[in-house]
């Protein structure tokens, strides 16, 4: 026998449906652009090397050109190591280090899919389950806001200007620095400083190297990053976010005494971006903060440098190719604008429930 409901439970019961139904609905078009990102960000690798090897991107240098050494910057410090090698070796040597922090953030805690298909199911506190699902959402959260500060900024008057030189070797220089510029200023300027304290305050040796990998393990007592203890010692992750904010302002800092063609509009942008890849290897590990620069160096430039090499498209066009273009709504709008909105508010629940949820 049917249960009686009023008319207006009745409405109130289908009113939630509807919620529901268009909730779902929006966690599953949000997950295929993820899944579209993701294999954009594969498909770079092979499109990056196809640039520097068979098109002709540049007319003075090419892939066997020399280079003689790397610049190390450590805060603001430039350190040469000398290495002989050619543009093209190096390019692919880096792209082996970056498909390696991608396969093992993909696989790390829930997996990649695993998280993607909680999200959907369970809410989007599964997608900061897997490190590779938390980067990519900090990747188009931190593209949109830096893309609309970046509006606002040039139509104040405060430009970012550009990075000038030769194609081929910019391009080098954009894939280079991921790596070269997360060790000099986030493992150096954070994790070394964590590991030091670590070590000097009764932790073990060991938690102490991981601190300089991951530093939230210096104060977290479990290692889960789905259900994360509090913390044991909450001195130490005051000292972890001072760092951040003091080498976030150092990386904007550095940006604009670079002499590469940045203008002082990119002492902001930079120093924000340094918040958020901080954030990412406090939490997630150095990996995670060396994909997100990637993400924003490497995967937002090289279908445009492709567009050059093959059709004399400037790298720096406001419209570029197809292609191009393609990617860079994908990442600022279909991904940016959801995942921004996620981190909103992700960090506006956190404030209103203390510690609470998976943000360390």
């Amino acid at each position: 026998m049917r249960k009686y409901q009023s008319p207006r439970a009745e409405t109130v019961d289908l009113e939630q449906t509807k919620r529901d139904a268009a909730g779902i609905i929006l966690a599953k078009s949000f997950a295929v652009i993820i899944v579209l990102t993701l294999i954009l960000m594969v498909v770079s690798f092979p499109v990056g090397i196809y640039t520097v090897f068979y098109t002709n991107l540049s007319n003075s240098t090419a892939y066997s050109s020399s280079i003689h050494g790397i610049v190390l910057l450590v805060a603001l410090v430039p350190f040469k190591i000398p290495v002989e090698t050619s543009v093209g070796t190096a390019f692919v040597a880096f792209l082996i280090v970056y498909a390696v922090f991608f396969t093992i953030a993909a696989l790390q805690r829930v997996g990649i899919l695993s998280s993607i298909r909680q999200f959907v199911s369970g809410g989007q506190d599964a997608l900061f389950r897997n490190p590779l699902s938390a980067t990519v959402i900090m990747l188009g959260a931190m593209t949109f806001g830096l893309t609309v500060l970046d509006i606002a900024q040039t139509r104040g008057g405060l430009p970012t200007g550009q990075l000038t030189g030769d194609p081929l070797y910019l391009f080098l220089g954009i894939t280079m620095a991921p790596l070269t510029e997360e060790f000099g200023f986030r493992f150096t300027l954070i994790g070394v400083p964590v590991f030091l304290v670590a070590l000097t305050s009764s932790r073990s040796v060991r938690t102490a190297v991981r601190a300089m990998w991951r530093p939230s393990a210096a104060w977290h007592r479990g290692e889960s990053v789905q259900t994360p203890s509090p913390p044991a010692y909450p001195l130490m992750r005051v000292f972890a976010y001072v760092l951040l904010v003091l080498s976030s302002l150092v990386f904007g800092l550095a940006h604009y005494l670079s002499n590469s063609g940045w203008d002082a509009g990119k002492v902001s942008q930079a120093s924000i971006a340094g918040v958020a890849l901080a954030y990412l290897y406090i939490r997630y590990g150095f990996h995670t903060s060396v994909l997100l620069h990637w993400g924003v160096n490497y995967f937002g430039t090289a279908y445009a440098f492709l567009g050059q090499g093959l059709w004399n498209i400037p790298w720096t066009s406001d419209t570029g190719s197809s292609l191009s273009l393609f990617v860079a709504v994908v990442i600022i709008l279909a991904l940016g604008v959801p995942s921004f909105m996620t981190y909103v508010y992700k960090f506006l629940k956190r404030g209103s429930l203390g510690t609470g949820g998976s943000i360390t």
